[in-house]
Order: structure tokens, then sequence, then C-alpha cells
């Protein structure tokens, strides 16, 4: 049974297609300061393991209306908004990760730096 998708879950699969497409193409850039284009992140969490190594990474790129993730753990940009949801497969996302580790791993050296200099490491 073909079931007629209502306007609100065609406008979350139109943006979950284009932030997968966006992701795999290489044009998911965020805070590029040479970019005209780049994307603000609302929120993200870091997959980290027992070694305290991020892995992958979730990120928060839209929330309020349709709440859509991007989920390299999963290997998904998944959206959902009231019962519906949807998920689209991404690839080619290495540059994603490689950028919110150098982040998490900057955030890790500051806090090392700042318990030494409480000498509570």
């Amino acid at each position: 049974m073909n079931e007629k998708l209502n306007d609100c879950q065609l406008q979350l699969r139109s943006m979950v297609d284009q932030y997968a497409d966006d992701c795999t193409s290489g044009e998911m850039q965020f805070y590029d300061s040479e970019a005209k284009n780049y994307y603000e992140p609302y929120d993200w969490d870091y997959c980290v393991n027992r070694l305290g190594e991020m892995e992958d990474v979730m990120v928060l790129l839209a929330g309020g209306g349709p709440t859509i993730w991007l989920n390299t753990r999963e290997q998904v940009v998944e959206g959902y908004w009231g019962s519906d949801s949807y998920k689209k497969p991404i690839y080619d996302y290495e540059y994603i990760i490689e950028y919110f580790a150098e982040h998490y791993n900057a955030m890790e050296s500051q806090k090392a730096i700042n318990l030494n200099k409480r000498g509570q490491l």
C-alpha cells in the first residue's frame, strides 16, 4: 500500500536528503572562515572509546521543528518530526570526524593543562 506523504514528511525527507548529500559531497563545512556557506551545529556529542579517544560524533543540524542529527557511528543523517522519522545513509564523511576530533583533542589537552596547573594531575 502506497501511503501519500504529508507536507511535514516531505519537508523532513527533503531536509535530511540535502544534509546527507552535502555531507557525502564534502560540502558540509563547519565554521570555515574561508567558506561563504558553512554549517553552525546546534550541539554535538562525542562518541569516545574506553581509552578516551574520540571515534565518532553526533552533530545536531536542526532543531525546533524537525530535529536532524548527523550520526557518524550509524553512518546516517537521521531526522525526526513528531512521530515521523527518516534516515539516509552517508559516505565519505571522514573529514567531519577529523574536524570534530581536532576540537575534542584540543579540549582534552586544555583540560589536562588546567588540572596540571591545579596540581591534580
